[in-house]
């Protein structure tokens, strides 16, 4: 009878996305559609999964972590002629990913996003009105009082920029499992750096100072705003890694096929400036990808690009590799130095406000 069973288990599941594998009572594999990435480490599945033997409850779901992204996984528990049969399904996509394939779930989401950015923005221009209501006080009142009333002003412009940055960044993973707005278009990557590090550098200031130089004419084929979020990304990343760093070089380059774009941090061993907002408290330590990690990995799953990392004496280093434009392709490209406007760093402000002393007044 267990046989006939795992033959319709095999029909039914045999060209299934999702991860499927039968077990006996005693936990031994009998079939599974395809080798299962999660489990090639374990040997013991009766200790890991969250059924016994003896268990009764017919079916269980819960979680497991597999390179930083928890999946879900069901669990359920047949009976055969007396005779325990267990069956697993572990989702391919990421919890988190599964779910954003939902419509329904990323259009409520989006509204939830929407009030709360609304919400802050309302705190950040009261914040802004309070600057001009200073200033105009500034000659009745001694410097030293308005000067600290501009200090704590801009606390809270800082911790402003800090909470809407959670919800840019799931905005951004939304974009990738919907598939919008993540098509690509070919321009020159020397271009693009040159306005990137000129816009890190207006917002970081001498807190973390960044340099860049790039190879003349590397043509890429990526979406340019999704570029910027990784890139904006990986520069957190970094400074959370090492946080003694005080100074990254940027080097695009061509090698084999590949823009290579190589962050280099180094430490010029001074004390580091301390943050101006609130500091995050960890409530419990976890190997889960940050936000940002997701952001990096969703854009080089995306784009072709791969992610390294070396230690080289007291250099770090981050690679990101963007595959180049076909060289034979005719390619009509807009990308240009532009001049940086005031009124379009708002995303580096809220990407980079937790590393810098920025002043928003």
């Amino acid at each position: 009878m267990q046989q006939t069973q795992l033959k319709w288990i095999a029909q039914w599941y045999q060209q299934a996305s999702d991860y499927v594998m039968a077990f006996s009572g005693q936990w031994e594999l009998l079939w599974q559609n395809r080798p299962c990435p999660m489990l090639q480490n374990i040997t013991d599945f009766g200790s890991f999964f969250p059924f016994s033997p003896n268990d009764k409850t017919s079916s269980r779901t819960s979680t497991i972590c597999h390179i930083g992204e928890l999946y879900r996984v069901h669990c359920d528990r047949n009976l055969t002629d007396g005779t325990p049969l267990f069956l697993v399904r572990i989702d391919a996509l990421p919890y988190t990913d599964l779910s954003m394939e939902n419509q329904e779930w990323c259009n409520d989401m989006e509204n939830r996003l929407a009030a709360m950015r609304s919400q802050i923005f309302g705190i950040s221009n009261a914040v802004a009105a309070l600057y001009c209501a200073i200033e105009e006080q500034s000659d009745a009142c001694p410097r030293t009082l308005l000067e600290e009333q501009m200090q704590q002003l801009n606390i809270i412009k800082g911790n402003c920029c800090r909470l809407i940055r959670p919800t840019v960044l799931l905005a951004e993973q939304m974009r990738y499992c919907q598939k919008k707005d993540i098509s690509g278009s070919p321009f020159f990557l020397d271009r693009e750096m040159s306005n990137f590090v000129e816009s890190c550098r207006k917002i970081l200031g001498r807190t973390l100072r960044i340099q860049g130089e790039s190879e003349s004419q590397l043509a890429i084929s990526v979406n340019p705003q999704r570029l910027l979020l990784c890139l904006l990304c990986l520069i957190l990343q970094i400074k959370r890694q090492y946080s003694d760093t005080t100074l990254i070089r940027i080097a695009a380059k061509k090698a084999d096929g590949y823009a290579e774009l190589t962050f280099s941090a180094e430490s010029s061993g001074i004390d580091e400036t301390r943050s101006r907002h609130s500091p995050a408290v960890l409530l419990y330590h976890t190997h889960l990808l940050s936000q940002e990690e997701v952001i990096i990995r969703h854009f080089c799953r995306c784009y072709q690009a791969t992610l390294l990392s070396a230690e080289r004496e007291q250099q770090k280093m981050a690679v990101l590799r963007i595959p180049l434009c076909d060289e034979t392709a005719p390619l009509f490209l807009q990308s240009g130095v532009r001049r940086f406007r005031s009124d379009e760093d708002s995303l580096y402000e809220i990407m980079l406000a937790d590393i810098s002393e920025y002043r928003f007044y």
